[in-house]
C-alpha cells in the first residue's frame, strides 16, 4: 500500500516527541499542520526539509499533547468542543485559513462522531439535531 500511495502522494517516516502515533499527535489541512507539544526539534526540522514550504507548521503550545482528540479539520472547518482562548482560535483560523465552529457545552467528542473531507462530511447517527444543524448551517448544506 505504502508504494501505491507513495507514487500519489509525498509519505514521510517520522515521529512527534519519540511516538509513532501520528495521527493523534497532529492534524492538519493543505495550508498547515498543528503538531502536539511533545515535538522535538530534530523532528520538527526533519518534517519541514520533508513536506512543502508554503504549509506551516506549528507546535502547539497550549496545554494538550493530543490535538486530534479535541481538534478536527479540513481545508474549510476547524470543528473543536473546547472552548480556547478568542486569540488561539484565531491564530489557527489564521494559520490554516478555516472558520471555525466551537461546539461549547454539547457534550459531543470531536473525532469520535464526525469526519471531515473536502467534498463531504460524515457524521455518526449518535448526534443531537441541535448540533447537526449548527454543522449545516457552518458548512453551508440545506
Amino acid at each position: 500500500l505504502k508504494n501505491i500511495l507513495k507514487k500519489k502522494i509525498n509519505i514521510i517516516s517520522t515521529t512527534i516527541g519519540g511516538s509513532s502515533l501520528i495521527g493523534c499527535l497532529s492534524i492538519g489541512n493543505e495550508n498547515g499542520l498543528l503538531i502536539s507539544n511533545l515535538l522535538t526539534r530534530r523532528e520538527f526540522l526533519f518534517i519541514r526539509k520533508n513536506i512543502p514550504r508554503n504549509i506551516n507548521i506549528i507546535p502547539l503550545q497550549i496545554s494538550f499533547n493530543n490535538p486530534s482528540a479535541i481538534l478536527s479539520i479540513n481545508d474549510d472547518i476547524l470543528l473543536t468542543n473546547l472552548n480556547h482562548k478568542k486569540s488561539t482560535i484565531q491564530s489557527f483560523n489564521s494559520i490554516l485559513k478555516t472558520k471555525s465552529l466551537v461546539l461549547n457545552n454539547l457534550n459531543f467528542t470531536v473525532n469520535k462522531f464526525n469526519f471531515p473531507m473536502n467534498n463531504f462530511y460524515a457524521i455518526t447517527s449518535h448526534i443531537t439535531e441541535k448540533i447537526l444543524l449548527s454543522l449545516c448551517n457552518i458548512i453551508q448544506i440545506p
